[in-house]
């Protein structure tokens, strides 16, 4: 075995999740998310008063009942799927004697940065590297994760840092696998439509270097490729804006829907490429607020609205984890990011 490859922990790396769906642990994962200055780029000193005063005292108890609708008996939905992909992938590299073993992290919430790595160290793997599961870059993503993971090595000066996983917003095993879980959901028929739905971001951050719609783009278009639609048949769309106030990435889906109603198309089939595992915005935000929207705005008994459950621990998606830390050794690619915005 190759020295390179010896004793290589991997930090999976997403956003993260509330202890439950009680406003009392929903206050403490928003304030650590929405201090996060890839996120909001306020000034402290007029954005944190704001953010403790006022909407960490509301915005809890607005959230909670939509939280309490998509938990599961075993928790947050997005961190199960989060420790079953950890689970898949220490299979496999046990089952081949390779030299991996992954742990999951949260960017904001637990599990921490900081117990990945303590728990990886603990196994023996001290040469570290981050996988922010994030397939499109972007600059309050994959950039906030790493600034994360970097913090936390420096926190563990007995770990060595081997470095960030690059992006895999148009990889051959990740578009499969997206690939086979559209044709799992959905039997195309002339006159359906396929919405892959992203999380928007402010066009100043497009503006200053974010490559994150351009890497949607190309890897969709490929991926609308592999499954031999025509450029009608398909649509990108950015959900989830924070700030009205500013410009984001659009359309929106609910721009994209609506227009596909009025011109009479009853069949709509979204995905949200942009996540590894379900969460919130995708269980209901997409499955339940976009779908009671559509099937209003059709007004047909044979309307349907199919939402495409995230990749999560399905076996191609695995199959994608596996190949792309695999073949990111010995020279992992560090993702290129901005100071904070």
């Amino acid at each position: 075995m190759n020295a390179w490859r010896d004793n290589i922990g991997i930090v999976l790396m997403n956003s993260g999740s509330p202890a439950s769906p009680d406003p009392r642990d929903i206050r403490p994962y928003l304030i650590e998310f929405l201090s996060d200055k890839r996120i909001v780029d306020l000034p402290s000193v007029v954005w944190q008063p704001i953010l403790r005063g006022i909407v960490s005292r509301t915005r809890p108890k607005k959230t909670a009942p939509r939280y309490r609708s998509i938990w599961t008996p075993e928790g947050s939905p997005l961190i199960v799927t989060s420790l079953a992909q950890r689970d898949a992938l220490n299979e496999r590299f046990l089952s081949k004697e390779s030299p991996f073993r992954a742990e999951i992290a949260m960017r904001y919430g637990a599990p921490s940065v900081d117990d990945a790595i303590d728990g990886l160290m603990e196994k023996g793997f001290t040469r570290i590297a981050c996988l922010p599961l994030f397939p499109q870059t972007s600059f309050c993503t994959t950039a906030s994760c790493l600034d994360a993971f970097g913090a936390a090595m420096e926190r563990h000066p007995d770990a060595s840092n081997a470095g960030a996983l690059p992006g895999y917003a148009e990889d051959a095993g990740y578009l499969g696998a997206l690939a086979a879980s559209i044709r799992q959901a959905w039997d195309f028929e002339p006159g359906d439509k396929l919405l892959l739905t992203f999380h928007s971001i402010p066009l100043s951050y497009t503006e200053k270097g974010d490559t994150y719609a351009d890497e949607a783009q190309r890897g969709m278009t490929r991926l609308a490729q592999m499954l031999g639609l025509d450029r009608e048949d398909w649509a990108i769309a950015y959900h989830s804006r924070f700030d009205e106030s500013r410009a984001w990435l659009s359309p929106s889906p609910e721009t994209v829907i609506d227009a596909w109603a009025a011109q009479g198309v009853r069949n709509v089939v979204v995905a949200a490429p942009g996540f590894s595992a379900d969460c919130l915005e995708s269980l209901y935000d997409l499955d339940v607020v976009l779908r009671e929207r559509f099937m209003n705005a059709a007004r047909s008994p044979e309307a349907s609205f199919v939402y495409v459950p995230a990749l999560g621990a399905r076996s191609e998606h695995i199959d994608a984890l596996e190949q792309i830390i695999h073949s990111s050794f010995p020279a992992s690619c560090s993702y290129r990011h901005e100071a904070c915005l």
